[in-house]
């Protein structure tokens, strides 16, 4: 019983090391389990949690589709790739040229 909880406190340990999030270091962080902000069941906004305010909007008149328990147990939201959009207020990739 020793060797099993000793590797369950390794994994645990290792997972909670590895896979945080430098929150320190993103322009732009949108999660889609948190800050999606509806009205009348239609996605119109999508908070930073960076800590930076690059909130994403709907400018589209089509908004995208939230579908819950899709991805590892997280929602998705779904952009049919043609006329859903959205923006964030500030710039955040300079232009490659």
């Amino acid at each position: 019983m020793k060797p099993f909880l000793f590797l369950f406190f390794l994994t645990w340990n290792v997972e909670k090391l590895c896979c945080q999030v430098p929150g320190n270091s993103l322009a732009l962080w949108l999660k889609t389990d948190t800050r999606i902000i509806f009205s009348q069941n239609k996605i119109i906004a999508w908070q930073d949690q960076s800590g930076n305010k690059n909130d994403a909007t709907v400018k589209s008149t089509v908004a995208p589709e939230y579908l819950d328990d899709q991805l590892n147990g997280y929602p998705v939201l779904r952009f049919d790739g043609k006329d859903m959009t959205m923006e964030t207020s500030h710039k955040l990739v300079n232009s490659m040229s």
